[in-house]
């Protein structure tokens, strides 16, 4: 599926009266358009999020770390430790050590008097350092929000098919159930595209309200030849 076709389903799915064509398309298209909605409501929900991004630096300067205990070993070999217990401390065996506040680490500086080859020194923590962190979990953000986000609508689907099969047992409309799964796929387009809205504008649509009504209407349009019968 590329960029033009997934814009043109998009669209269409935000109709209810286009569905009777969107119904007749393979069913891996479906499926398709389902991870490629996931990804877009990911994609929009980060680009709402940014601020927040650049926020982090700071956010994390003010947070405070010392209830994560003593240590916390990033690395063995050479050894890194985070030490947020707010005591102060030297270099033993670790290469690095980080604190809420500053960077420990050794530095070639011969001292003959102490026949030593090394010193540790001790920086501030720099301001591009926590860019770098971001940039290390940005990855992992992505990853983790496009999972529960997979899962937050894949369930949705779930709740959507069952709907879509009591309609048909209630109304007696002959309607197959890879039908109603195409329908329910494509339909989270308004849910996802009103949380995206919601988000951006913090005014309550009442998005989970729409889910149900937006369907049984969608079920509503592609069994009208049924309803002329």
């Amino acid at each position: 599926m590329n960029l033009r076709e997934f814009v043109f389903m998009f669209v269409q799915s935000l109709n209810p009266f286009s569905y009777k064509n969107l119904i007749t398309k393979r069913k891996r298209d479906a499926v398709k358009y389902f991870i490629y909605i996931v990804l877009f409501s990911v994609l929009v929900t980060s680009i709402i999020n940014l601020p927040s991004f650049f926020s982090f630096p700071s956010t994390v300067q003010r947070l405070n770390f010392t209830s994560l205990g003593e240590e916390i070993v990033l690395l063995r070999e050479p050894k890194i430790v985070l030490d947020f217990s707010g005591h102060g401390r030297n270099l033993t065996d670790e290469a690095l050590i980080i604190t809420e506040t500053e960077i420990i680490q050794w530095k070639l500086k011969p001292d003959f008097s102490l026949f030593s080859m090394f010193s540790q020194v001790k920086r501030t923590i720099p301001v591009y350092f926590y860019w770098i962190l971001l940039l290390f979990l940005l990855p992992s953000y992505l990853f983790i929000s496009y999972i529960s986000t997979f899962f937050k609508y894949f369930f949705v689907v779930l709740l959507l098919i069952i709907i879509g099969v009591l309609f048909k047992i209630i109304t007696g409309r002959d309607l197959k159930v890879a039908k109603i799964y195409m329908a329910a796929s494509y339909s989270i387009t308004l849910p996802i595209l009103l949380n995206s809205i919601m988000l951006l504008t913090g005014i309550n649509l009442f998005v989970i309200v729409s889910y149900p009504i937006f369907f049984i209407l969608v079920m509503l349009v592609i069994t009208k030849k049924d309803l002329l019968n």
